[in-house]
């Protein structure tokens, strides 16, 4: 299964960062400036004549409120500009790996990936104070961000980050082959730092226009990290019981359920068996759980609490599967607990048993 770290290659963030600017607007502030410009004319109508787009990113604020509210939706403008240039690609990039067959690009990638698309030094916009200027109780200013000075302090923000991905990839080369949960351990921070060098990658292009020197290097280093993480996994087979403790007259489907819960490890690149827990293996043991509420109407929320278990040592972890999803209702508790279960699916289960299993099992 190809993980999506190992294949957000270079030309893929090439393609987010290369795309036309977004006009971000909101109520109260003018609108961003995404096109470059010279020569003379006014500071708050044309902004990109004083300060043109390849040395600096601008935007205009107003506020009806205060002087202080105008420069805060300056500010902001500026900080969304940067988040805007790559996040207003995600949508379209995901959809077509989709499209592509890339069944793990699924909606937690997608949220994960506008997430990391952020600005994280706003104090380094600057307000023009020259700028500012109040008529008929409309208050007005420019806000600007200099792409050098700024890039200056995301490179060192960058190579902080590629120096830790690089002390992590080395402790998962000297795991050895065989330790999985010591790997897990390993890999979760590796994982980490990577997160962390790619966001700083992304707001680097953004705000300067210029790739990190050495991210081609970082990703291969990071490529190897996944491909010993599927050398770990390789093999490993997982067994899955589903305990059935619940009150007569309370049952679930318990053969949708498993075969949910078996496309979701599946997908997860795990070997399902059978019952059998030999040496090697893991059991994944998880228990329904049902809580109604509600007077006129009942309302059903199902979750999911059990342990993941090494079954020749017996060392267990445990494990929580939530999701304000799995709810129901109805005009009795048969209803609410049909619809609440209709709502479990291997799509949403896939996300919450990579983030219970993290700990002891490295998937994705």
């Amino acid at each position: 299964m190809r993980t999506l770290d190992s294949r957000f290659r270079w030309g893929l963030l090439h393609r987010l960062v290369a795309t036309a600017a977004v006009v971000v607007a909101t109520a109260g502030m003018l609108a961003l400036v995404g096109c470059g410009g010279s020569g003379g004319g006014n500071v708050h109508s044309a902004p990109q004549t004083v300060y043109p787009d390849e040395h600096y990113l601008v935007a205009v604020g107003t506020s009806t409120e205060s002087m202080e509210d105008a420069e805060n939706r300056a500010r902001q403008a500026i900080a969304a500009q940067v988040r805007s240039t790559l996040d207003s690609q995600i949508d379209t990039r995901v959809d077509s790996e989709i499209a592509d067959g890339f069944e793990t690009y699924t909606a937690s990638t997608r949220q994960t990936m506008q997430q990391q698309a952020t600005f994280s030094h706003a104090e380094l916009i600057k307000v023009d104070l020259e700028s500012r200027r109040e008529r008929d109780g409309v208050y007005e200013v420019v806000a600007y961000l200099p792409r050098r000075e700024s890039g200056q302090v995301l490179r060192r923000d960058y190579d902080a980050a590629a120096s830790a991905l690089g002390r992590q990839a080395d402790a998962v080369d000297a795991v050895p082959q065989g330790d999985l949960p010591t790997f897990a351990a390993a890999y979760s921070e590796a994982n980490e730092s990577w997160t962390e060098l790619h966001q700083r990658a992304m707001e680097l292009w953004a705000v300067t226009g210029n790739p990190p020197a050495s991210f081609r290097q970082d990703q291969d280093r990071w490529d190897a990290v996944e491909r010993r993480r599927m050398d770990f996994l390789d093999g490993v087979k997982v067994s899955f019981s589903l305990l059935d403790v619940r009150p007569a007259g309370d049952h679930l489907d318990d053969a949708y359920l498993r075969q949910e819960f078996g496309e979701a490890l599946t997908d997860l690149g795990l070997t399902i068996r059978g019952d059998n827990c030999g040496a090697g293996d893991y059991l994944v043991e998880l228990q329904p759980r049902l809580h109604y509420q509600g007077v006129i109407g009942v309302v059903c929320r199902l979750d999911f609490a059990g342990r993941l278990v090494e079954c020749e040592s017996g060392h267990s972890w445990n494990l929580h599967l939530q999701d304000d999803g799995f709810v129901g209702e109805g005009s009795n508790t048969y209803a609410a607990r049909k619809g609440a279960e209709a709502a479990v699916n291997a799509d949403v289960l896939a996300p919450l048993l990579a983030r219970a299993l993290d700990e002891s099992l490295p998937v994705r």
